[in-house]
């Protein structure tokens, strides 16, 4: 399935991202994510490639071709988006429900 394969290539946003890091662990942390960006972007292309192109008779990248891969693309970047915004709006429900944030509509407490 198409979407279902969309899905799975979106990064792995649930990973706690450490703010006080070692060179090292920086080097590695930024390794980490270049690796988990080229996956992500190999496997978008091997999903937007195998359903948009179809004529090997030419060298010429069809104009059908060019524009189902667009929309392979954006739809791709459309699903990561929505679903980075879902991910994000439910932690800070999460957090907001262990009282560790005050809800947006709750007026802050004073101390």
């Amino acid at each position: 399935n198409r979407s279902s394969d969309l899905r799975r290539c979106g990064q792995d946003r649930s990973r706690p991202v450490k703010t006080a890091m070692t060179p090292n662990q920086q080097e590695q942390f930024e390794m980490h994510q270049f690796k988990d960006f080229l996956s992500t972007y190999n496997r978008l292309s091997e999903i937007c490639f195998a359903d948009c192109v179809n004529d090997f008779t030419s060298r010429n990248v069809s104009s059908s071709e060019d524009k189902c891969m667009s929309n392979c693309v954006e739809k791709f970047l459309k699903i990561t988006q929505r679903a980075s915004q879902r991910l994000q709006e439910h932690q800070t429900l999460q957090m907001e429900a262990m009282g560790a944030v005050p809800s947006p509509t709750q007026p802050p407490t004073k101390s």
